[in-house]
């Protein structure tokens, strides 16, 4: 009894240091790093979508017109995201949002382009046979 009684004295001494060193590694995460990581994960998402982007510029490489209205809503879409950042985060004269404004623009710009790839992503998979508002995109 003494034994198990000891046992399970360890076992919460270790989830406690456990608790401890994770509450520790996170507190010295800086602003910097979490900016870092922000702009990583953005950068994520920028090269998905240039990914999807160029799988429908080759998977409709037969449709002129397609490929015209394709690169001319993106240019505006590009247009459109921008536009929004500064909405969100508009650049009042020497006025600061702090150390942590690069995360946040990161984190917003992330969001609209994950947006931009689930759009495009329904050219890429198609849609089911049968849809009479299927337009441009390939039936499955």
């Amino acid at each position: 009894m003494f034994a198990l009684s000891c046992q399970s004295t360890t076992e919460n001494k270790s989830t406690k240091q456990s608790t401890i060193d994770t509450q520790s590694s996170i507190e010295k995460e800086t602003q910097t790093d979490l900016s870092q990581k922000a702009s990583a994960t953005y950068e994520e998402s920028d090269k998905h979508l240039n990914t999807v982007y160029q799988t429908l510029i080759s998977d409709y490489k037969d449709d002129a017109l397609f490929l015209k209205n394709l690169k001319e809503s993106q240019r505006l879409w590009v247009q459109f995201r921008d536009a929004e950042l500064a909405l969100k985060y508009p650049e009042y004269g020497g006025a600061s949002y702090g150390s942590s404004i690069s995360m946040c623009k990161s984190t917003y710009l992330k969001e609209l382009t994950d947006k931009r790839v689930s759009t495009l992503r329904i050219w890429v998979n198609g849609i089911a046979e049968g849809d009479v508002c299927a337009g441009s995109v390939k039936l499955n």
